[in-house]
């Protein structure tokens, strides 16, 4: 595990305003990320996990406090930091390579480069035989590997992913687990996981931070020790070791408890 931090969050408070009222989102929030971690963000669904993504993401401004990443403050959206929606935010006039190369080609790459990284991340998330296809012709976990493989393709820093396999079946939620872990061994990118799925935060994450409820900051943080390779052993989900740790998670999160509050803009997690 990398000692050196790549994400840092100082004393952050993220507070909306509406009608008049103060809703504060997370209040006193701080954590730090070292490079090439795979971190997991769970907790109620009123605790900002998606908002603090939207943060480092630099979608929103907070209302007091800092996100560094790489040393520098995070001040708005940046390709270094790749975001992952639960909803694919894909283009559906274009074919899936035409969605997969509009980041190379945005950053002003020659075609050469643009087939080149485009071609590389269609192999290695399995479309390069569906790259041609549009939309509507696929499957929603294929239209979901699309969005990684567009992310993917401006190679970020940091991948920040919010509830990504959220509306798909367990079939394909535990194929692309498995996907996301090898992507994120073989590049060692840094990423960042929002997921209410208990199971598939022990299964994917090195650490995870429990949210209280909201107004949200750190209330435990839970170091999972499995096998890095976890797709390589087909038993993995069944072992005592795996589902201590999720009996384990799940009784700090219960811990935590629930308000009834107003969601704010940015929570959809």
């Amino acid at each position: 595990m990398s000692t050196e931090r790549l994400i840092q969050v100082k004393d952050l408070d993220l507070t909306f305003i509406k009608e008049g009222k103060e809703f504060p989102v997370i209040k006193g929030l701080n954590l730090s990320i070292g490079k090439g971690e795979f971190v997991v963000l769970v907790g109620p669904s009123d605790s900002g996990k998606t908002c603090l993504l939207r943060l480092i993401a630099g979608f929103e401004t907070p209302t007091s406090g800092e996100i560094l990443v790489n040393g520098q403050p995070v001040t708005g959206p940046d390709p270094s930091r790749g975001y992952v929606f639960q909803d694919m935010v894909l283009f559906p006039w274009m074919t899936v390579y035409q969605n997969a190369s509009f980041g190379p080609k945005s950053r002003g790459l020659d075609e050469k480069q643009v087939k080149e990284v485009t071609s590389k991340w269609l192999d290695k998330i399995g479309l390069t035989r569906f790259q041609k296809k549009y939309l509507h012709e696929l499957s929603g976990g294929m239209q979901q590997r699309v969005g990684f493989a567009r992310v993917m393709a401006n190679d970020p820093d940091v991948l920040l992913c919010d509830e990504p396999l959220g509306q798909l079946d367990w079939v394909s939620r535990e194929t692309l687990s498995n996907e996301i872990l090898q992507v994120w061994h073989e590049t060692g990118k840094t990423v960042v996981y929002v997921t209410q799925a208990i199971e598939e935060a022990v299964y994917v994450a090195q650490k995870i931070y429990v949210f209280t409820a909201r107004p949200g900051k750190v209330a435990q943080t839970l170091e999972i020790k499995l096998p890095e390779k976890r797709w390589e052993d087909k038993e993995l989900r069944f072992k005592k070791e795996y589902y201590n740790y999720v009996e384990q998670l799940r009784e700090i999160i219960t811990k935590q408890g629930s308000k009834t509050v107003e969601k704010g803009p940015c929570e959809v997690a």
